[in-house]
């Protein structure tokens, strides 16, 4: 017993090893070929009406020609930038079936549009360990913070089960982080990086603001450096300004986007506070008064920060499930700088991931539903039709289980705040606790690791049973 029992043992304290990547390699392949979602043919479609406008030297007409040939009913939502970086990808897509006549909507062109997004996710990995790399982290510790990264259901089921765009925006705010963090003043690379990562998504704004008040305590150069902020927007949208076609087409998203950030509000005394707008603007004091004297503080400020960003964002504004990877990599990253709490962080990173991805699933029609596998390689099966449950969240409520599921979010919140609490910027020679734990052994119970793997299998197992058992 005695032999099992440190067989047992020695099995649960191993590193991250070659199997455990193998499993997540194979779960991610099967989930890549097998599963799509209807918003990334929005996205891919207007992406080779891009390069036909551009070919056709009418880009002052791009919004109106996505509007004269929609998908689904919607013209072009987002800056015409973001349709450009994935027009790059889909030119052999658009070469195929303009001179070649293949379907648009052909698997192989599918599947290559949806590749470029786990392009994107290797590009992350490889940020992640450059930032790492360059703070001490040895190969075992960037080695865990990638695997929890990528095995994370905040990055499969965005971006490898579905291959929402997020993923740019993430490995842009990395990068533009790094070079936030090699610099001992505010530069114009770290200026462009993050303009060009805000006219991905705007979300990246959320997090610049804060991250230049830590910096930079120059009034001048803050207001400076905060239009030199926006200027990839600003190039977005001045061809377009005052154009009927752009408003109609981009008013879906935006609209909606404006309303949402004063949805959730405190209540004041004669007012209504918006709730995440009142956060960051509390952050961004915190940043501006707060002194940091060396590169290891500004690393451990920059991580907590932008986690603390993310995190009322999440909390606080209704969200699209897919968004939801913004969090992701400083959650990772955080496991391997506080590793003296390793244990608890992975509890709560369990619980924070699980119970958010649950909840989206249940709440969205977009990661398991009937017509997960509509698409791409199974899409010849024969599913259900007509019968049982189409979505998890009819599911739930034949089985008249609504009431818990707000519970779910409930805990998402509560055990990421726990998260960014325990892990909390200190003062003084406790700001640099994590320092200690650099060099150090990387201490974990892989049972937590299997049990991430499960979740994977779990969703699987899901969208399998919604698609063809569902009675």
């Amino acid at each position: 017993m005695k032999e099992i029992s440190k067989k047992v043992m020695k099995l649960n304290d191993r590193s991250i090893g070659k199997t455990d990547w193998a499993l997540l390699l194979v779960m991610s392949v099967f989930v890549f070929v097998t599963m799509f979602y209807g918003d990334l043919k929005i996205i891919y479609h207007h992406s080779l009406t891009f390069l036909d406008t551009i070919f056709d030297l009418d880009m002052p007409n791009f919004y109106a020609n996505t509007l004269a040939n929609p998908c689904f009913g919607f013209g072009a939502v987002y800056y015409w930038m973001v349709y450009a970086v994935i027009a790059v990808w889909n030119l052999p897509v658009w070469i195929l079936t303009r001179f070649f006549h293949v379907g648009e909507y052909a698997v192989p062109c599918l599947l290559w549009s949806k590749l470029q997004m786990v392009f994107f996710l290797l590009l992350t990995l490889w940020m992640m360990e450059k930032i790492l790399k360059d703070f001490g982290f040895g190969k075992e510790k960037y080695r865990f913070a990638q695997f929890m990264f990528a095995s994370s259901l905040f990055v499969v089921l965005p971006t490898v089960a579905i291959a929402q765009i997020d993923m740019i925006t993430v490995f842009l705010m990395l990068w533009g982080i790094r070079e936030y963090l090699n610099a001992d003043q505010i530069t114009w690379k770290f200026l462009l990086i993050f303009s060009f990562a805000a006219a991905m998504k705007i979300f990246a704004l959320f997090v610049f603001i804060p991250l230049v008040l830590l910096k930079e305590k120059r009034i001048l150069y803050v207001l400076v450096d905060m239009i030199a902020g926006v200027i990839c927007i600003a190039l977005c949208l001045l061809p377009y300004a005052g154009r009927e076609d752009y408003v109609q087409s981009t008013s879906i998203l935006n609209d909606v986007m404006v309303s949402r950030m004063f949805s959730t509000v405190f209540v004041g005394g004669n007012t209504e506070i918006p709730a995440f707008l009142a956060i960051l603007v509390a952050l961004s004091i915190y940043a501006y008064a707060t002194k940091v004297e060396n590169k290891d503080e500004y690393f451990y400020h920059t991580m907590w920060i932008t986690l603390a960003v993310f995190a009322a964002f999440f909390i606080f504004v209704y969200a699209h499930p897919y968004w939801i990877v913004l969090l992701a990599p400083y959650i990772a990253i955080f496991l391997v700088m506080r590793s003296d709490k390793m244990k608890l962080n992975m509890i709560l990173e369990f619980f924070i991931s699980s119970c958010a991805s649950v909840y989206y699933c249940i709440s969205f029609q977009v990661y398991m539903t009937r017509e997960t596998f509509a698409d791409l390689i199974l899409k010849k099966l024969p599913m259900k039709s007509g019968e049982g449950s189409a979505n998890l969240g009819e599911f739930i409520a034949k089985h008249h289980l609504e009431q818990y599921v707000s519970s779910l979010f409930m805990i998402f919140a509560v055990c990421l705040i726990a998260f960014l609490v325990i892990n909390r910027s200190q003062k003084g020679k406790e700001s640099l606790k994590w320092r200690e734990t650099v060099d150090g052994a990387l201490h974990f119970d892989h049972g937590m690791i299997y049990l991430r793997l499960f979740g994977i299998v779990m969703f699987i197992a899901g969208c399998i049973y919604l698609a063809y058992f569902s009675k």
